[in-house]
């Protein structure tokens, strides 16, 4: 497994001594089809592992795969670091000591060698802590079979409170960001409303790896306060019960009867209009239900048949129809900025998962060059296109077809167009993904993020979102 891993290795005994491409020297030992050392390691990204953290995050003990599984991606960490992309990787394993750095010999170190049986792994060095407790220098690691195993999920209280997010005809959406355990992979969630278990689901994670999670509450009633928590529980058993969210359930809104109902709706998710004026807020449509808001509802208003969003320099904003969330849908909604100068971005979201999303940005920059950008679940740009020939300029309308279908993968497609103009037969930005916390259905909407520069507004009307048909 040292290949493409460390630059040198010599043995003694059944440890390895390794140097890696900095001269470090570590330790490792083989034990079964597992490989563990000792390492002060801050970057594992490029074989799927932990990422780069500011300031810098250390795993003092690791543990792999005997046999390599993978390749090698580049390290783009930067600096001057040995680059071993294309070669075999091992994978890394679920083993995550807590182990401080010593301070005798001022390098940074706390286990400098490891050792082992078929039974114990056994760490050596100049460490003081292992695991919150104190332990001087020895720390020793027993197999499941005759372990305490009494290491439980680490997140608790408000650290591992769930977000609600309240809909319309009684339905909450619970989101949670995943507990870790240090020696296991594998935690079971158990959501619990006012005490009861009302959903349970498994998970992996680790400490540098923790997905969102979430649930649906429907069959609420209106008026009544709920209270949920998030129960994590590893597999010998051992649980921590998170701190507790509440919400009230708002009473069933009267749809606009002024609205019409669009498409047929056996092909129709949403269709709103804004013909009705709302000082507050964005109101109801026949179709497609409450529209939630994202901050200060003075944030949003409804008036002359568009809506209206204004936020704050280096702000964003957003509003979703969360009764509905579709896996597959094609959302398409004309969009004006009405602040001239404006370094703003117009958001239309296709598919929203907790914090998760899928995304398309029609940036509006302060010259009205406009461009448009698909965004990821870690808030990431997927994809980009500078649209030459469009303007952004005060009181230009654009508009904006979304599609997002299909699950692992995904497909994300756009694509922007002058309103009085018609609309292009071909996708401007096409792309397919594989986010593991948005591989399910979710709720679309629309928002605003507006610049460091200057605050910013703008408008929405005539808002579809159906069922993709054909290839559109």
């Amino acid at each position: 497994m040292f290949e493409g891993t460390f630059r040198a290795s010599w043995r003694n005994g059944n440890t390895a001594w390794i140097q890696d491409c900095h001269g470090d020297t570590y330790s490792a030992v083989p034990i079964g089809d597992v490989v563990y050392t000792t390492a002060h390691a801050h970057f594992c990204g490029n074989i799927s592992g932990f990422e780069e953290t500011k300031p810098r995050s250390y795993h003092r003990t690791m543990a792999f795969t005997k046999e390599a599984t993978g390749t090698i991606r580049r390290n783009v960490t930067g600096g001057t670091y040995f680059n071993f992309e294309g070669r075999p990787s091992p994978r890394l394993l679920a083993f995550y000591p807590d182990i401080n750095t010593g301070t005798f010999t001022g390098q940074g170190q706390g286990p400098w060698n490891v050792t082992g049986n078929s039974d114990y792994v056994l760490y050596g060095g100049e460490s003081t802590i292992v695991n919150n407790k104190r332990q001087q220098g020895l720390a020793r690691f027993a197999v499941a079979q005759i372990a305490p195993n009494k290491e439980r999920p680490r997140e608790s209280g408000t650290d591992f409170m769930p977000t609600l997010a309240t809909v319309n005809e009684g339905t909450v959406e619970v989101t949670w960001k995943s507990n870790y355990d240090r020696d296991n992979e594998q935690v079971t969630y158990n959501v619990l409303r006012d005490g009861v278990i009302v959903d349970m689901q498994n998970g992996l994670s680790s400490d540098w790896d923790r997905p969102l999670l979430t649930w649906t509450d429907t069959g609420l009633v209106g008026g009544a306060t709920y209270a949920y928590k998030i129960r994590a529980i590893d597999p010998f058993g051992n649980t921590v019960t998170g701190a507790s969210a509440t919400v009230t359930i708002s009473p069933v809104a009267e749809p606009d009867p002024g609205d019409e109902a669009g498409p047929q709706p056996d092909q129709s998710y949403a269709h709103y209009d804004f013909n009705r004026a709302v000082k507050s807020g964005l109101g109801v449509a026949a179709l497609g239900g409450n529209w939630a808001t994202l901050g200060s509802s003075s944030n949003y208003s409804v008036a002359d048949g568009v809506a209206r969003f204004q936020a704050n320099s280096r702000r964003v904003i957003g509003a979703g129809l969360l009764s509905i969330a579709p896996t597959n849908v094609d959302v398409t909604v004309t969009a004006t900025l009405v602040s001239p100068g404006a370094d703003a971005t117009a958001v239309v979201v296709g598919r929203k998962v907790g914090s998760s999303e899928y995304r398309a940005g029609l940036r509006y920059s302060a010259t009205d060059d406009v461009s448009l950008r698909i965004i990821g679940a870690s808030n990431e740009i997927l994809n980009f296109l500078d649209l030459t020939g469009l303007t952004g300029a005060s009181g230009a309308p654009l508009r904006i077809r979304m599609q997002v279908v299909g699950v692992s993968p995904t497909l994300i497609r756009a694509k922007v167009w002058p309103k009085n103009s018609a609309e292009p037969e071909s996708w401007q930005v096409s792309l397919t993904d594989n986010a593991r916390s948005l591989q399910k259905p979710g709720y679309v909407g629309l928002g605003l993020v507006a610049s460091a520069s200057a605050p910013a507004a703008v408008t929405f009307d005539e808002v579809t979102a159906g069922k993709p048909v054909g290839k559109g």
